[in-house]
């Protein structure tokens, strides 16, 4: 079985010459294959680096209108919390960034038992020329009754005492959650002595 050598590279004409534009071929042997989407959109070479010009998930989910940001912060009391309830309808692919102004913690439950939704919070599409909005709800101070199921806890650092700047804790990969509800809670019991401290959430999701 004959070997056959494979090569990405930018527009050329039939005898494999470069040519003036820069899309992108696959050459086998001496069979050329231009690469398209489905809309047939060219894939791109970069000039300078003869590489394939391509971008990441996420990139490509905010170009498509499918990736939805929310937020919201409160101040919390010494020994207190603030809670976001997130209502998942479809099936969503969530991070989490906890912003804090001083050491707090930060926990993920699954299931939790609300009697109150508390306040709506808005969720962006980050492509402002799409017109697609989420499915996912976001709360802000809910009535929480049950915790349900604890996921994750993590402390999120933002300084001690006189220390204190403010600090931000994430995850760097994303969560899917099933439908169904979920509770954040971020806690400020950390400190000793205890002092108040704002504290917020920020989600980026795309279903």
């Amino acid at each position: 079985m004959s070997r056959r050598s494979v090569r990405i590279h930018g527009g050329d004409d039939n005898q494999g010459n470069p040519a003036s534009d820069d899309t992108a071929k696959v050459t086998i042997g001496q069979l050329h294959v231009r690469l398209v989407d489905a809309d047939g959109n060219v894939a791109k070479i970069d000039a300078t680096n003869d590489a394939l010009v391509v971008q990441d998930e996420i990139h490509t989910k905010i170009h498509s209108g499918e990736l939805f940001t929310c937020g919201a912060s409160a101040e919390v009391a010494s020994g207190g919390v603030v809670e976001f309830l997130i209502r998942v309808t479809g099936g969503t692919h969530a991070r989490f960034i906890g912003s804090v102004a001083h050491n707090m913690k930060a926990e993920l439950f699954e299931d939790p038992t609300t009697s109150a939704d508390g306040t709506a919070v808005a969720c962006t599409n980050r492509n402002r020329f799409s017109s697609n909005t989420a499915t996912t709800l976001v709360f802000a101070g809910p009535t929480v009754t049950g915790d349900g199921t604890r996921l994750v806890e993590f402390f999120i650092p933002g300084g001690d005492k006189q220390s204190a700047g403010g600090g931000l804790g994430q995850s760097f990969e994303e969560w899917i959650l099933s439908p169904g509800d979920y509770l954040v809670r971020i806690s400020n019991n950390i400190l000793n002595p205890a002092s108040a401290g704002w504290a917020g959430l920020t989600i980026d999701f795309y279903e």
